[in-house]
């Protein structure tokens, strides 16, 4: 009965673990998309569409690298596949992303950096469910 306990207790620790890898590379992916797409749009004047699909390549860069080597740690699909799927699980992502910002944007006037974290914001929910289950999936 006490091997349960211990089994069910490591399965609630190593779960906190992955949300709180997981939570850290996405807050970093973040951080690279907001920063970058307020550079671009403010500093460098770039539209805010073309900003906003600027960011969102950058931080899926740094989000791919970072949730590989921190929070889905334990799959074992051949990398060059677990690529390729998540740049066409991205296109997706940068969809719903910059749609939201057009939304915002036009729709609500909203500030462009404002409506770019609401974007990131709505595509965080898609891209942890098609991590989770399509490209960082445990092989079995």
């Amino acid at each position: 009965m006490d091997l349960g306990l211990n089994a069910v207790l490591y399965k609630l620790k190593t779960k906190k673990e992955f949300y709180f890898r997981y939570l850290i590379s996405s807050l970093t992916s973040g951080s690279v998309e907001l920063g970058s797409f307020f550079v671009l749009n403010s500093w460098f004047e770039i539209n805010y569409v073309l900003a906003a699909i600027a960011s969102f390549v950058f931080s899926a860069l740094a989000g791919y690298v970072m949730k590989r080597k921190l929070a889905f740690r334990n799959t074992y699909r051949p990398r060059r596949k677990q690529f390729t799927v998540f740049l066409l699980i991205s296109l997706g992502g940068i969809i719903i992303n910059t749609g939201t910002v057009i939304v915002f944007v036009e729709a609500f006037v909203a500030w462009p950096t404002l409506a770019k974290l609401a974007g990131i914001l709505v595509a965080f929910v898609y891209n942890y469910l098609m991590s989770k289950n399509i490209t960082f999936k445990i092989m079995k």
